[in-house]
């Protein structure tokens, strides 16, 4: 028997909607066929993922300055840069 998808995103509360799809949390409920589970990595760090993440939890908290007290205006004011540098952060690997 198939779960919706809004019954199975309410107990995995932690995870992004823009990251992890209905399809994707099915299989964290169900298990994966084989047990191979691939990186989300790269889902995390897509620009269109980071701009509706960043954008989602200024929503949520409606306005009100985070841990970093940084107001609504003054994200919108760098957001493209703050998500630019933050993607670049996500992405670095140091060479040894």
């Amino acid at each position: 028997m198939t779960k919706q998808g809004g019954e199975i995103r309410s107990r995995w509360g932690w995870t992004e909607a823009p990251v992890w799809t209905n399809r994707m949390l099915a299989a964290l409920e169900n298990g994966v066929k084989g047990g191979n589970w691939f990186s989300l990595i790269d889902k995390v760090y897509l620009e269109a993922n980071l701009i509706q993440s960043t954008h989602n939890k200024v929503v949520q908290n409606q306005g009100a300055a985070g841990v970093d007290h940084v107001t609504v205006e003054e994200f919108e004011r760098h957001a493209t840069t703050n998500q630019k540098r933050l993607r670049k952060e996500l992405t670095f690997r140091r060479q040894f």
